[in-house]
């Protein structure tokens, strides 16, 4: 509230009068100098960091210059070509089947498995991309995982990849994308880019793994027209697509020896008979005998039933001899596949024997049986399959006194007691059994190298005489630290071993032993 002036307080005075137009005329000098002012010093200023900005241009190449001369002085740098061109051949090689497992494993704990190329190589600094495109032994192996998005650039990118391969021969495997990460989910078939592109090198393929599809069907019968070179091929029936109803033939493929086949039979596919590796995978035949006719020269063959839709009639078959056979694998879900294809089979020169089956089968009527026909020299057999009966072992043991390597991998209840053991340790008949018990009885497996043994489920072992016989047939002595048995070196596989111990309950003096023994 402003107070009024009274007749008590003195006369009331105004403020001074203030001239606003002495004040205006600097603030109107002053706007205008700023005004006139302003461009040139934004000028100067864009001239000073253009000036700065080409100084440090200068320097970094400068750096750049200097960094070139300091890693010229680097061995990786002044290591001859020759060096060099064989350490990245050793690290561009293509993953192998272990690694393949291993790169899944790393993926599962969320670390992508490192992938060294050639393109890698040549992005390190231009004596080494030099070197990495002047070898073309870099390039002549490569895998493609066939995509539908990006099959165009996969195209192209292969192009590339082979025209610096030389004239060297090409080793190729396009597999299709399983997890489906990089397809259209509305298209099932797979497009045709990155195989018609394969197709201008079929003159130069030496292996191949391909898909077999009715759009890939021009590009796979221009192939195998001319690829004079192939030698080892792979086919396989991508999921989801529909399969090739015509017969695609490889007959005139004259150095072909080692053939995969994935989804289709030897009615879809032809081959030559000179074939020495062969494995069948989810095949539709009525007739497995048929694969030891067509192939005369057969040595190693891997038989896979779990999706047969005929029943073998196995009456009117007569006795099949095989004598260029040395390995065979059995994967079969039935006791009636493993009858159609031992029924009188004989393998006089079998050496490995590979058996998985998920179902019970009898070990008597069925593998003793084949194992007495083909009189055999056994030295490697690996059983997957549920526990057999104690005595059929011993039996079917006894028929291989060769064996080097076993290997049982049991599933399913079962029985190994110390009978079975003491007949496999020759130190059990030098030192308490008697001589008429020794001629009756000899020792089980005297070659005997390399035992392994796997339980998935509870199986009653005496695990005592199991200790027993490992410390006897492997003793350890700390003499360089290996284990001997009359002069030989023997070698224990014990895969799992705490798993196993769990298992068959190891007193502590028989798990000190085994302790002993993996050292």
């Amino acid at each position: 509230m402003i107070p009024q002036p009274s007749e008590s307080s003195g006369p009331f005075l105004s403020p001074p009068e203030v001239n606003i137009t002495n004040i205006s005329f600097p603030l109107r000098c002053s706007r205008f100098h700023v005004a006139y002012t302003l461009p040139c010093s934004n000028g100067d200023k864009t001239e000073q960091i253009a000036g700065i900005d080409a100084a440090v241009a200068v320097l970094l190449r400068q750096c750049a210059v200097l960094n070139r001369r300091r890693n010229s002085f680097q061995p990786a740098i002044n290591l001859p070509v020759e060096i060099l061109t064989l350490i990245f051949e050793l690290v561009c090689r293509p993953l192998g089947f272990e690694d393949y497992f291993l790169a899944i494993i790393k993926r599962s704990f969320l670390r992508k498995p490192e992938e060294v190329g050639p393109f890698f190589i040549s992005q390190v600094c231009s004596v080494w991309r030099n070197v990495a495109l002047n070898s073309p032994q870099l390039w002549n192996s490569v895998k493609v995982v066939v995509s539908s998005k990006v099959a165009k650039k996969q195209a192209a990118l292969l192009e590339y990849w082979l025209s610096n391969s030389g004239q060297r021969p090409l080793t190729v495997a396009l597999v299709e994308d399983r997890f489906g990460r990089n397809q259209n989910r509305n298209q099932n078939k797979i497009p045709t880019d990155v195989i018609d592109v394969l197709a201008k090198y079929a003159h130069r393929l030496y292996t191949a793994d391909l898909l077999m599809t009715s759009e890939w069907e021009p590009a796979l019968l221009q192939i195998r027209r001319q690829a004079p070179l192939l030698t080892s091929l792979t086919l396989e029936r991508p999921q989801m697509t529909q399969p090739i109803n015509s017969t695609i033939s490889f007959v005139a493929a004259s150095r072909l020896i080692s053939v995969s086949l994935f989804g289709y039979s030897l009615t879809n596919v032809l081959l030559p008979e000179q074939i020495k590796w062969l494995s069948l995978n989810r095949i539709n035949t009525s007739d497995p005998h048929s694969v030891f006719r067509l192939f005369p020269y057969l040595q190693h063959c891997t038989l896979n039933t779990e999706s047969y839709r005929h029943a073998w009639n196995v009456k009117n078959w007569t006795r099949q001899v095989t004598h260029s056979l040395l390995s065979l694998k059995l994967s079969l879900e039935k006791e009636a596949d493993l009858k159609a294809i031992l029924n009188k089979l004989a393998l006089p020169r079998l050496y490995s024997f590979y058996l998985f089956i998920a179902a019970e089968i009898s070990w008597k009527s069925l593998v003793l049986p084949f194992f007495k026909r083909s009189e055999c020299a056994l030295g490697t057999l690996t059983l997957c399959c549920r526990a057999l009966p104690e005595c059929d072992l011993i039996a079917g043991l006894r028929m291989l006194p060769t064996l080097h390597t076993l290997s049982l991998n049991y599933f399913g209840i079962g029985k190994l007691s110390k009978t079975t053991f003491d007949l496999m340790n020759p130190r059990t008949f030098r030192n308490g059994w008697p001589a008429d018990s020794m001629k009756k009885f000899p020792c089980l497996l005297p070659n005997l190298k390399t035992f392994s043994f796997y339980c998935h489920t509870h199986i009653d072992v005496d695990s005592h005489a199991l200790v027993e016989f490992l410390e006897d047939r492997w003793c350890y002595t700390n003499d360089n630290n290996k284990a001997t048995d009359d002069g030989k070196v023997l070698v224990v596989r014990l895969e799992g071993a705490e798993f196993q111990w769990r298992m068959l309950n190891f007193q502590d003096e028989d798990m000190a032993i085994l302790r002993r023994l993996k050292r």
